[in-house]
């Protein structure tokens, strides 16, 4: 396991959208830590160094799918709702 993996991991197993954002950036911060290491001359792992530009997309993707695309999805809903209450 990586040094970054286990907050990673609770960042992706993450279901209260309340925690899900501090997680998000907890990770991303753990990750680009690492990153900082190599560039100061820490010895490199290739294998490492995929794993964590995949976790990073990963956590992108994350963010925008849990909290960007719910609380977008949960706005255009609410005014759906909204138009057929006055419709009615």
């Amino acid at each position: 396991m990586y040094p970054w993996q286990a907050v990673y991991d609770e960042a992706v197993l993450e279901t209260d959208p309340a925690q899900m954002r501090s997680r998000i950036e907890a990770a991303n911060r753990a990750i680009e830590l690492r990153q900082r290491e190599f560039m100061r001359g820490a010895s490199e792992m290739p294998e490492e160094r995929q794993a964590m530009e995949s976790a990073l997309g990963g956590l992108a993707m994350l963010k925008q799918e849990r909290l960007n695309g719910d609380s977008r999805n949960g706005n255009h809903n609410d005014a759906r709702s909204q138009q057929g209450l006055q419709m009615d």
